[in-house]
């Protein structure tokens, strides 16, 4: 597949970019993702959007990093209060000197550098799809089937149809998003499981969520989650600890980034795991 390059500066996009974590009492997970983009795409600016945890590791967290903390409203809903701080975090990017958003979740890491490579290439999608309003720069999870080519063969899409308009993580279009009266907010119905809510609502305003051929994100697997505020274990864990990914090598990029079109970026074929997630924590900390 060719990469898509784009007319614009690339370079410029890390300058016109917000990043948004959002964490819920996993101190480990958030400093893997925090370490991650120090280490993959230093310099940007990073606020963390923090539902009220209660976790006591935390503070040393947010205290290593430095990063500006936002506490949100503390939503008692499916995913506590996500999609206020989700509409926070998309309502300081319209009022600031930016044009994109990146949206990240305290269990997801880079893998690679965002290098001016990859900002063209995901530049390149907001030019090349005019209502493209999203860019989902992750490895498929298993199956890999989740993502499939356009009909242009020249990125991805989910499989689902009915997220082919919308992810809660992801590169984001101020721009666009404004444009079609977009919020993040869930107005009703906010015990329901919000992505698949705000998934319809960007379909029925016609937008598009890009799947790039050039992934550089991944989930943590066997993570514990809260829903409701309530921590539940994960059924397929069978005991097995959460292992924060390894960074990708010289060599792994090259053989991802050779993969005929038609191959989806699967995590299980790409990715190799590393130490688990809470003594990745306590070296991140002690550094």
């Amino acid at each position: 597949m060719p990469v898509v390059t784009s007319d614009k500066d690339a370079g410029c996009l890390q300058a016109r970019m917000l990043v948004a974590v959002f964490s819920y009492n996993r101190p480990a997970l958030l400093a893997n993702c925090l370490q991650s983009l120090r280490d993959m795409c230093p310099g940007s600016d990073v606020v963390i959007y923090d539902d009220r945890s209660t976790h006591p590791d935390l503070p040393r967290v947010f205290c290593h990093f430095g990063h500006p903390v936002v506490t949100g409203a503390g939503g008692n809903g499916r995913h506590g209060g996500l999609y206020f701080n989700m509409e926070q975090a998309y309502q300081r990017a319209l009022a600031g000197a930016y044009d994109h958003i990146l949206m990240l979740q305290d269990d997801q890491q880079l893998l690679r550098p965002l290098g001016l490579d990859l900002f063209a290439e995901y530049l390149g999608y907001f030019d090349r799809y005019p209502d493209a309003t999203q860019v989902d720069i992750r490895f498929a999870r298993t199956p890999v089937t989740l993502f499939e080519l356009c009909d242009d063969a020249r990125a991805y899409r989910q499989v689902n149809p009915a997220y082919r308009g919308y992810n809660d993580v992801g590169l984001f279009h101020l721009g666009r998003l404004r444009a079609v009266d977009w919020s993040f907010a869930i107005h009703s119905g906010f015990a329901t499981a919000g992505e698949a809510k705000k998934a319809a609502e960007a379909l029925a305003k016609g937008m598009r969520a890009v799947v790039a051929y050039t992934p550089a994100l991944t989930h943590v697997p066997f993570i514990k989650v809260y829903r409701n505020r309530v921590r539940w274990p994960r059924l397929d864990n069978k005991g097995k600890a959460a292992r924060r990914h390894a960074y990708l090598t010289p060599e792994d990029i090259a053989r991802i980034d050779a993969r005929p079109p038609e191959e989806a970026p699967g995590r299980e074929k790409y990715l190799s795991f590393a130490e688990p997630i809470e003594d990745a924590m306590e070296a991140i900390l002690g550094s």
